[in-house]
């Protein structure tokens, strides 16, 4: 390899080198954006849901049809969150796969999907999905959760689904994420922290009454877990980029350390050569 050829290798990766590093910048100035938006949003559907265990607690869960769910469960709805884009590692691969397992498992019926990748992977696969819905992963919003919520809430209530599930990736930490299955229907209430029903004689009286207050709460509640998947998973995509991109910045700064030590070489190599041709010819000009 010839010293122009380094060079020109040299150029190319420095140059896919500013890109990497650009794209760590943003994917994490996205993970900082998509926790802040949790944490305003959070401390609202934790009230929520403490009321609706109060309400389970004292309430006959019999009149509440969101929790007893329809029976026999026959037919499932499943949401997939994945990305819009690749470069974020085996994000989007771990969360097609568990979907897939899940999808196996499940006689499911319905298959809505958010994000680019996951919908066209699907579509090549030969799978039926909504296509009426098609949400970007790149800016999750509340309004988004509020229209998937209310096509799923409709089509249980109709009774064209028995079960709704949510497969999408978990947010741990910066550094650790993970695909993860949670029921958005029926509602399970020991996920809400009903552990056993309170044989009370003051028993909490809602107006106009308990059932419609839940129905109320339960649906924003339905909404705001859909809302939550979407925004971790949108977290969880941008530092699966932060790690593959810092990893990409990395194996570049090595291939570039390694070009120059090359083109050094190569450079010594011919220094030693046009020396010796000198000193060569000095003797013979003796």
């Amino acid at each position: 390899m010839s010293e122009r050829d380094i060079k020109r290798r040299i150029k190319s990766v420095s140059e896919v080198q500013k890109i990497t590093k650009a794209m760590y910048l943003i994917a994490s100035a996205n993970t900082q954006k998509a926790k802040e938006r949790f944490k305003v949003a959070e401390p609202y559907f934790t009230s929520i849901q403490n009321t609706m265990r109060e309400l389970l607690e004292h309430t006959d869960p019999e009149d509440i049809s969101l929790v007893i769910g329809n029976e026999p469960k026959r037919r499932a709805g499943i949401i997939v969150i994945t990305g819009d884009k690749g470069l974020c590692g085996d994000y989007n691969h771990n969360v097609i796969k568990l979907a897939e397992k899940t999808m196996e498992e499940l006689r499911y019926s319905y298959l809505l999907v958010v994000g680019a990748m996951g919908r066209e992977y699907f579509r090549k696969k030969g799978y039926n999905i909504d296509t009426s819905l098609l949400y970007t992963a790149q800016d999750p919003t509340y309004d988004s959760a509020v229209d998937i919520a209310d096509i799923i809430l409709r089509f249980y209530r109709q009774g064209l689904l028995d079960e709704v599930f949510i497969v999408y990736t978990r947010y741990i930490s910066s550094f650790k994420h993970e695909p993860a299955v949670t029921r958005v229907l029926p509602l399970d209430p020991e996920s809400l922290g009903v552990k056993e029903r309170k044989r009370s004689s003051n028993i909490l009286k809602y107006e106009p009454s308990p059932q419609a207050v839940f129905k109320i709460l339960a649906e924003s509640y339905i909404k705001g877990v859909i809302y939550g998947a979407l925004v971790e998973s949108f977290a969880s995509e941008q530092t699966a980029r932060m790690t593959a991109m810092d990893n990409a910045t990395k194996n570049a700064e090595e291939l570039i350390n390694r070009f120059n030590r090359l083109y050094n070489k190569e450079r010594q190599g011919k220094i030693t050569s046009e020396i010796s041709e000198i000193i060569s010819s000095s003797e013979v000009l003796k």
